[in-house]
């Protein structure tokens, strides 16, 4: 039986020079975190994203003032040579948004290509009441407006459905292009995982997303979400686009044997029956590491396990017809490049609960993107999986370890550290918050398993943080408002006083421990 990437297919909608979907290659776009005021700071960090890579360049336009600073921008970058799109990010002033059509390549108002954002934790008082922030419920959401476009014969639609949930993002994406498939609507989509936060967990979160879904030939255009300067998002993205790529041009898995047709969904309800173990070499680093750090289990001579005590097949055997025969601790070693197709094909031939052994030679910058990639779809889809045993003559059984522990988080199958749920900020953001969030991690980073959201402004925060155990909320210049979950618990703390103030709202609900 073959198993093939296939890339759904959209129709093109242009923005001004740039074509996302149809046959056009994946889009990849980042977003400004300077005030639109700021002219001269827009233009010069525009020409930083398009410089690294990034295609269009979405700027926040909340009032007349920044629509028309936008203009200003727009010519800026022309007047240097540079022809990348920019797109106008309005929220709730139609008016603006009529402003913005002047200057703007892309806005969310018709007349030129618009955006159809539904995030999670974001959706209406109705759309909460009857389907609760399910992926069903954006889906219902998202729906609406299609409906009304699909009507009127409006095509120039991109969508955008995300969370920072990976698991609720893949889910809700894949739901709605099968809605959309059902009623003939070929719209192209944008991913994206909200509120990603920064660096290895981040981009961890960001591939396990976004590279699940290009993985299954889903998204015309994406953008990485990092709590860092906009351009360090670029790479990342390019990256995912280029594994992408590589997957299509090696797009068929063959098996020996005819096996049920792939059900993406087949586990995705109920819990599995055990978090996935995490493996690694033995190294004596682990003999000082904390007990959250340390692998399950240790392989080697004088680790938990040897030799004797697992049967190692290959991939290829597998496809070939080989099974496993004895009772020891089964092991499947990832020999094959087109890995996502290969683990799509053996959750079909083999049971569930064996050990996935991947040799992860990458260099240490592009390794947290090029697993999350490359496991997404198995970690978020696939059948349970037993343990994850990296191994890679790059980096350190150790840093191995970690990058385990962060897969399976970023995957939603095992939480071993704090989550944080920060957005990337944009020209709303009323503090630093790459600073703000290193503060915060550095007082919370202790607490195993908690998820707190770190966010710019009331805009987007309340909602996008959703899943977050405790909110860290910009409200003002210099102020902050603290959550306990969705209820707003403290108000316009100086944000000086503001990361005692979220300790003791941790301590007071029995959440604290010390370090």
């Amino acid at each position: 039986m073959k198993f093939e990437y296939k890339r759904r297919q959209t129709h093109p909608v242009r923005v001004a020079n740039l074509t996302i979907g149809g046959n056009a290659p994946i889009v990849v776009q980042s977003m400004a975190n300077v005030n639109t005021n700021d002219v001269e700071g827009g233009i010069e960090q525009a020409a930083r994203i398009i410089d690294a890579g990034g295609k269009m360049v979405r700027f926040t336009t909340q009032g007349k003032r920044e629509a028309e600073a936008l203009g200003r921008i727009r010519s800026g970058l022309r007047a240097r040579g540079y022809e990348a799109p920019l797109v106008a990010d309005v929220h709730f002033r139609k008016e603006v948004a009529f402003i913005a059509t002047d200057y703007a390549d892309k806005v969310r108002i018709k007349g030129i290509a618009i955006r159809i954002g539904v995030n999670h934790g974001s959706l209406s008082g109705r759309i909460m009441d009857r389907y609760g922030d399910t992926p069903l419920g954006m889906v219902s959401g998202c729906m609406e407006y299609l409906e009304v476009c699909s009507e009127k014969g409006f095509e120039d639609v991109v969508i955008s459905i995300k969370s920072s949930n990976t698991k609720v993002m893949a889910e809700t994406v894949i739901l709605l292009s099968k809605t959309m498939e059902e009623r003939g609507m070929h719209y192209p989509l944008h991913l994206g995982v909200t509120e990603a936060g920064d660096g290895e967990d981040g981009r961890l979160k960001s591939a396990v997303g976004i590279g699940a879904l290009l993985s299954l030939g889903l998204g015309d255009t994406i953008r990485v979400s990092l709590t860092e300067v906009p351009e360090a998002e670029i790479p990342v993205a390019g990256l995912l686009v280029r594994l992408t790529e590589e997957l299509a041009r090696n797009p068929v898995v063959e098996t020996s044997n005819e096996v049920p047709t792939l059900q993406v969904f087949r586990s995705k309800t109920g819990e599995h029956p055990r978090v996935p173990e995490v493996i690694a070499d033995y190294d004596e680093a682990f003999l000082s590491v904390s007990e959250c750090e340390r692998p399950d289990v240790l392989f080697g001579p004088k680790g938990t396990i040897s030799e004797k005590d697992v049967e190692v097949i290959t991939d290829e055997e597998i496809l070939s017809g080989h099974r496993f025969t004895t009772g020891k601790r089964r092991v499947i070693e990832v020999t094959r490049p087109n890995v996502p197709l290969v683990l799509r094909a053996m959750d079909e031939l083999i049971e569930p609960g064996y050990i996935l052994r991947v040799k992860a030679d990458y260099t240490p910058e592009e390794m947290p993107t090029r697993l999350g990639f490359i496991l997404g779809a198995k970690l978020l889809f696939g059948s349970p999986l037993g343990g994850l045993w990296l191994r890679s003559g790059s980096v350190t059984p150790r840093e191995l370890a970690r990058l385990s522990y962060g897969l399976l988080q970023a995957s939603r199958l095992r939480f071993t550290k704090t989550e944080y749920i920060a957005c990337p900020s944009c020209g709303r953001t009323l503090f630093d918050l790459p600073t703000t969030l290193q503060r915060v991690r550095e007082a919370t980073k202790h607490l195993r398993g908690l998820k707190i959201g770190v966010m710019g402004c009331v805009v987007n925060g309340p909602g996008e943080m959703a899943d977050a155990d405790y909110g860290y909320v910009g409200s003002g210049v210099g102020l902050v408002d603290l959550y306990k979950g969705k209820e707003k618990v403290e108000r316009a703390i100086p944000a000086r006083d503001a990361v005692s103030h979220l300790i003791d709202l941790i301590k007071s609900n029995g959440d604290w421990r010390e370090p």
